[in-house]
């Protein structure tokens, strides 16, 4: 029988390697993270297996490229020309393959192995990350304005009710608002909504000669402040804190009372103006002056003549003084 022509094999679509053949890469088998295999792999012997039965080729692979080689039964590289063929689910390709006249050493196949403990491991995990179903709500919701009537359940399947109310300090929303929640099918409850407010304290005016500052509703402060010339009797800061089941405030409102001053006292061998008087109006003005001198010297004013009330029981300066000086 006449040898028969050695069909051609396919060119290397890359240039990398002259004069070698390619084969297409079996589907299913490439490298991960690619979004497929590559176009064509180089025939190398790179990892090769070595097939002992009746020299039929087989594919070996790694993650990178695949092998081919083809060996005797008798270990030895058989001389001369192998027609294989080649077939897989969309693609068949027939070629001839020589192999090189070389001893080739024995060893054992090669098997991919695979981490089945560890992906199962992964798997396990992963499920453990999933969000768990359920057909039970969570707790019932929280509002700073109303607390759940009676106590809490264990768990609330949908079409389960729950009533709240309004917390001590609250009272209810006008108009109405429902203060009912019910487990829905999706596990939500709904509807969620405040439906109590705080309460209000007694309403405060503004003092006489002052004024006041805030709010009157639960938890908050009032602040007084008055008109200048007068000063606060009582406190300042007042507090709208719980009174039973009710809401008041913690004091009561203080009064801006006119700003006095006792008289700033005599000097020896001085006087001031309206001595006469008990009491000083806030930026009443007195004046001092000393009186003539009996002796040989004359006594001159030291420090301020002037002072002033400008605070409750308060001067704007020390007392002046009196003193002889020497002609």
């Amino acid at each position: 029988m006449g040898a028969q022509a050695e069909p051609e094999l396919p060119a290397d679509p890359d240039g990398l390697n002259p004069g070698r053949g390619y084969a297409p890469f079996p589907p299913g088998l490439y490298r991960s993270g690619t979004e497929g295999p590559p176009r064509s792999s180089p025939i190398v012997p790179a990892r090769p297996r070595y097939v002992t039965a009746h020299a039929t080729p087989t594919w070996d692979y790694t993650w990178h490229f695949l092998s081919l080689r083809i060996v005797a039964s008798n270990n030895r590289t058989q001389k001369g020309k192998f027609s294989l063929s080649l077939s897989f689910p969309q693609i068949s390709h027939k070629m001839r393959v020589s192999c090189a006249p070389r001893r080739a050493p024995p060893r054992r196949p090669e098997k991919p192995v695979y981490s089945w403990s560890f992906v199962g491991i992964l798997l396990k995990a992963l499920v453990l990350l999933l969000p768990t179903s359920s057909d039970a709500c969570d707790d019932p919701p929280r509002f700073q304005s109303m607390k759940l009537k009676g106590a809490s359940q264990a768990t609330y399947n949908p079409g389960d009710k729950i009533e709240y109310e309004c917390r001590p300090g609250y009272m209810r929303i006008v108009p109405l608002l429902t203060t009912t929640a019910v487990c829905q099918a999706d596990n939500t409850w709904a509807p969620l909504q405040e439906a109590c407010t705080r309460k209000p304290c007694p309403q405060l005016g503004d003092p006489l000669n002052g004024r006041v500052n805030g709010t009157f509703l639960f938890g908050s402060q009032a602040h007084f402040v008055c008109n200048e010339g007068f000063y606060i009797l009582g406190s300042q800061i007042l507090h709208c804190d719980l009174a039973g089941d009710n809401v008041a405030w913690d004091d009561e409102p203080p009064r801006c009372e006119k700003i006095l001053c006792k008289p700033p006292g005599q000097i020896p061998n001085g006087k001031y103006t309206n001595s006469h008087k008990d009491t000083f109006e806030y930026n009443e003005v007195v004046i001092y002056s000393c009186n003539p001198s009996s002796g040989p010297d004359e006594y001159s004013l030291v420090g301020e003549s002037k002072l002033i009330c400008s605070g409750f029981d308060t001067w704007s300066s020390d007392l002046p003084e009196c003193k002889g000086v020497p002609e």
